[in-house]
């Protein structure tokens, strides 16, 4: 393969991605295929045709068919808590940015499974980025420092007062010190408690994200993201890369299944199944979703 290979770790710890997927957006199930194939030729090594279907996809993808907002990048991804006992797994992933904010990946893998092998392609939507939110979890994490303000400040620019218009008064000094304790131990008691708490709840999402991609916007986004764009010209967009990215992976497959001698009904009937989807709804809450919290596509087919 001559693309570079990023390689990615996660499971590293409590503050890292326990799976790639995580963050990323809601999965598209209509949008996204997996089976296993054991019709293997014998005189093939699984290895060998792994590594021709990522060749294969990865020149199709990078043919110039595609827009040039369309990204495809080769990542190892190693779970760390393995350790040895697992190889890294190859994926490709494709993602667009539409002009309207919403980030469209694609991961596609190729894996030997004893004398089997399973080929996945699973699709992701994500939403823009929930400045509110943002800024109202910023505001409650830093909702005890306003004690400061209130309470603590006064009585230092106090004591400042005092000291100044009485600079032989015997009192300010302890005041002051007694004052400065005071804000010792709230700082400790309060303050770190509290702050500890904030980034195990609210921001923990963000740090695994931020870990993970090494960016603190797309981190943000990750964690907190608005609710799908469904005006007609965002689902266009989102069906337009789906609809193009998806049937060029799997000619790509079904080309290096056919010299192999593999079954390629399957990949045909998801070739089918993906051109008859024509809708996608995003509902939250009372319905369900495309991006967000346990959410699905929903799928309407042409009578």
């Amino acid at each position: 393969m001559n693309a570079p290979v990023q390689q990615k770790a996660f499971s590293r710890d409590f503050f890292d991605r326990q799976d790639p997927t995580e963050g990323i957006g809601e999965l598209i199930i209509p949008f996204s295929f997996s089976s296993i194939y054991d019709e293997v030729d014998k005189d093939s090594k699984l290895s060998e045709i792994c590594t021709e279907l990522y060749d294969k996809v990865l020149a199709k993808l990078k043919s110039g068919d595609l827009g040039k907002d369309v990204q495809v990048d080769v990542i190892d991804y190693k779970d760390a808590k393995q350790g040895g006992k697992e190889s890294p797994r190859k994926y490709l992933a494709i993602t667009r940015e539409t002009n309207r904010k919403t980030r469209i990946t694609i991961l596609a893998r190729f894996l030997p499974y004893g004398n089997k092998l399973y080929v996945g392609v699973d699709s992701f939507v994500l939403g823009n980025t929930n400045w509110l939110k943002i800024i109202g979890t910023i505001a409650l994490t830093l909702l005890p420092f306003l004690c400061y303000l209130f309470t603590f400040l006064p009585a230092i620019i106090q004591s400042m007062v005092s000291s100044l218009t009485n600079p032989f008064g015997g009192g300010q000094s302890s005041d002051f010190g007694q004052t400065f304790l005071l804000i010792l131990q709230y700082t400790c008691c309060c303050i770190f408690p509290w702050l500890i708490f904030a980034v195990m709840f609210f921001w923990l999402n963000t740090v695994r994200n931020f870990r993970h991609e090494g960016n603190l916007l797309l981190g943000l986004r990750q964690s907190f993201n608005q609710i799908l764009n469904i005006r007609s010209f965002n689902i266009d967009d989102i069906l337009m890369t789906l609809k193009s990215v998806l049937p060029l992976i799997l000619s790509s497959i079904r080309e290096v299944f056919e010299k192999h001698d593999l079954p390629v009904k399957s990949l045909d009937e998801f070739a089918a199944s993906i051109q008859t989807i024509n809708n996608i709804q995003n509902v939250y809450g009372s319905g369900n979703a495309v991006a967000g919290a346990g959410g699905r596509a929903s799928v309407s087919r042409p009578k």
